[in-house]
């Protein structure tokens, strides 16, 4: 019996040993996936900054665009699309967007083929006089109310606040843009 009882004993005492250098294993890989997200996670921002630095790009973020998903009294919630400069990927996130008393509500109409026929007329009889004006754009806008935008809507914010690192601005102007 004693025999018996040494060799389970013998078994118990491996297995747990095996157990714990399984355990260990286990945490370390852990943390090393953890350290390396957060390295890699590191390295994407100081990445971001050179590049907003060398093109002479803002840290600031003053607009967005995004689509409606919620209005509740004055507060839109919004999906958007948050972007430093050109060259980097947007970010996607909520951000719940109150309306003041100062907040302007227009729309952007495309405009009729004979309203681009004539800016385009416009455009070039400025070139032939050797100006240099502004290419047309193929909308005009228009006003709008607090009441008219619905959810699904596509819309731009212009803000005061840097909403580069926020979930919730008071909007200045907000856009509903063309589907």
């Amino acid at each position: 019996m004693d025999q018996t009882q040494s060799i389970f004993g013998m078994g118990a005492k491996k297995i747990a040993t095996l157990a714990l250098l399984a355990g260990v294993l286990v945490g370390l890989t852990a943390g090393g996936i953890a350290g390396y997200k957060y390295g890699q996670k590191k390295g994407e921002n100081k990445i971001k900054q050179d590049l907003i630095t060398t093109t002479g790009g803002s840290t600031e973020i003053n607009s967005f665009y995004g689509t409606i998903k919620s209005i509740s009294g004055t507060d839109i919630v919004v999906e958007a699309h948050i972007a430093p400069i050109a060259f980097l990927p947007e970010e996607i996130r909520m951000i719940t967007v109150s309306i003041s008393d100062i907040t302007k509500f227009i729309k952007q109409v495309n405009k009729t083929d004979e309203e681009l026929k004539a800016d385009q007329k416009a455009y070039g009889k400025a070139l032939q006089q050797g100006k240099s004006p502004f290419p047309p754009v193929t909308y005009k806008t228009s006003k709008l109310k607090f009441i008219d935008l619905r959810n699904d809507d596509s819309i731009q914010v212009v803000t005061e606040s840097n909403v580069a690192n926020l979930t919730q601005v008071t909007a200045l102007e907000i856009m509903l843009l063309p589907n």
